[in-house]
């Protein structure tokens, strides 16, 4: 907890153990990947049948689809120009929303909110409705200005600000994320987190990965580059795709990318069907991979779509 507040910048101090007593969460909450603070979340929020909250789609849809399973509403906004339409999800939010969720960059689109429209959009909500931001990806954010919603979730009462270790950092078998957002929320997510459930080995690495600023900046780089080069190879074929700020881009083949998936997949080469996972009829998504992964995707995507006209 504290390294990930001097590496932030976050004034905070640790919440004081006492024997015997529970323990108080503060500004940082640790938790076994990002996926159990999402799934907490549901947990600690939903109260009735009928509850309601608003998020995007396509979007990663973890806590929308645990607050349906409980029994609970969710009013999907579909993206403006591949990102989220937040004038469209705010028109939504009424005094009985609990929830609004928020996945920046977003997946499966890789598009990012900027920080005023987000600013904008979380003064505009009631006061009582809980803004979720998910940053799972935003290391990979090429704009070295962009600001993230730290800043936010720390000096708010309604904003947590979710991260894990999974991604830019490569530790996703070690599960470690964490949440920062005001004491009270850390404190009601904390009832589900089962002691954290964080190895001692998960905790190292994780305290260590926050200073090792080579790895994340080659990782970053790399990320860059190849988006780059997909870029103008997909250009090059003639295909539409999404300018990304994640570690992933969306392609779409102008057919059914089913059978192209399959084809690739022979080869040895695993990319995600966005139609089956996202509605998304055409289009695939591909993983950063390097350099030489990557020149091996182009050059099979070119051969199975020749082949198939």
């Amino acid at each position: 907890e504290i390294a990930i507040a001097e590496a932030f910048g976050l004034d905070y101090t640790p919440p004081r153990r006492v024997s015997g007593q529970p323990t108080k969460a503060g500004l940082i909450l640790l938790a076994a990947g990002s996926g159990q603070v999402l799934h907490s979340l549901g947990l600690a929020y939903f109260e009735k049948a009928g509850d309601e909250m608003v998020a995007a789609v396509p979007s990663y849809g973890s806590i929308e689809r645990s607050w349906e399973e409980y029994g609970g509403v969710v009013h999907r906004v579909p993206l403006k120009n591949y990102t989220h339409d937040l004038d469209g999800m705010l028109k939504k939010v009424h005094a009985g929303t609990k929830m609004v969720a928020i996945c920046n960059p977003n997946n499966p689109t890789g598009t990012i909110v900027p920080y005023k429209d987000l600013e904008a959009f979380i003064d505009a909500v009631p006061k009582s409705v809980l803004v979720v931001v998910d940053e799972a990806y935003v290391e990979f954010v090429a704009d070295d200005n962009y600001q993230t919603s730290i800043g936010l979730a720390s000096t708010r009462d309604n904003v947590i600000s979710v991260r894990t270790f999974s991604k830019i950092f490569g530790l996703a078998g070690v599960r470690v994320g964490y949440a920062i957002a005001h004491p009270d929320i850390n404190q009601k997510l904390s009832k589900y987190h089962y002691n954290n459930g964080i190895s001692l080995y998960g905790k190292v690495a994780a305290e260590a990965a926050l200073t090792d600023y080579s790895h994340k900046h080659n990782s970053r780089q790399l990320a860059i580059d190849v988006k780059q080069y997909f870029e103008d190879e997909f250009e090059a074929m003639g295909l539409e795709y999404i300018r990304s700020e994640s570690s992933f881009m969306l392609v779409n083949l102008k057919r059914d990318a089913r059978p192209i998936g399959r084809a690739l997949s022979q080869r040895r080469i695993s990319v995600s069907d966005a139609e089956r996972r996202w509605d998304m009829k055409g289009w695939m998504r591909v993983s950063v991979g390097t350099k030489e992964e990557s020149e091996t995707f182009i050059t099979a995507l070119r051969e199975i779509l020749t082949t198939t006209l």
